[in-house]
Formats: structure tokens, C-alpha cells, sequence
């Protein structure tokens, strides 16, 4: 189902507890969507979650372990422990526009397991294919 770009802006940019839902919902399924190429991910349950945004909590593949602010800004790393958001952002700040960006920033074994499962789809597809050829 594709979404319009207003609704999507109404739902990361309202204010209150709907910000707050809207955020929480956004971060879910960034979670569906790279679950298989991390080693953990999961919403900060010590750090605010609010209109402005939401926390992260990532380790990677590779085990390195940070936190990673979600805002409207983008995808940015505040941390390198759980929980933590002691890295202020400034004019040399990288905010990245999708988690997949961060993550082919940071995690080397994020690429080869993205290009495996890749692999992996496009052999399923040439299958199907053949079958029905």
C-alpha cells in the first residue's frame, strides 16, 4: 500500500501524543524492514520518544553498539552505548536518509548479508520464471 507524501508528513510532524505514536509507528517499521541485517534493534525505552522524534537502539552485526536518533532530519548516530544521546549534533553532524545509508556507513556485514538476501531473491524470481516458461 503506498502512502501520499502529506499523510506521511502529518504522521511524523503531529504534535502531542499522535507525534509520539506517529514516531513509534515510523521506527517499527524500520525495525521490520532491517530486523534480518542487524543484530538487535529496538525503540529506547529510556529516551524520550516524542514529536520531535525517536531513539533507537542498534547493534550491529559486526556487535558495535549505538544509539541512533530518528527525527524529520533523518537517521543520525547519538551514541556509542545503549541508551545514550550524549553525542550533540552540530554543523559536522551526518544525518543519513535512511537506515540502509547508516547502516552501509557503519556495518560491513550489513552489505553482504543486503547482498545476499538479494542474491537470494533475484534466484527465487528466476525460478518462477523457468517454471513458467
Amino acid at each position: 500500500m503506498s502512502k501520499s507524501p502529506i499523510s506521511d508528513e502529518r504522521l511524523l510532524n503531529s504534535s502531542g501524543n499522535d507525534g509520539q505514536n506517529g514516531w513509534k509507528y515510523e521506527a517499527l517499521a524500520v525495525i521490520q524492514d532491517i530486523h534480518s541485517f542487524v543484530k538487535q534493534l529496538t525503540i529506547s525505552s529510556e529516551l524520550p520518544c516524542d514529536e520531535n522524534g525517536v531513539y533507537l537502539n542498534l547493534e550491529t552485526k559486526e556487535e558495535t553498539i549505538l544509539t541512533i536518533e530518528m527525527s524529520s532530519a533523518g537517521f543520525r548516530i547519538c551514541g556509542h552505548q545503549l541508551d545514550t544521546n550524549d553525542l550533540t549534533a552540530d554543523d559536522r553532524t551526518v544525518y543519513y536518509e535512511t537506515p540502509y545509508a547508516l547502516l552501509d556507513n557503519i556495518s560491513p556485514k550489513y552489505r553482504q548479508s543486503f547482498g545476499d538476501q538479494l542474491a537470494q531473491k533475484l534466484q527465487e524470481f528466476s525460478d518462477k520464471q523457468m517454471i513458467n516458461d
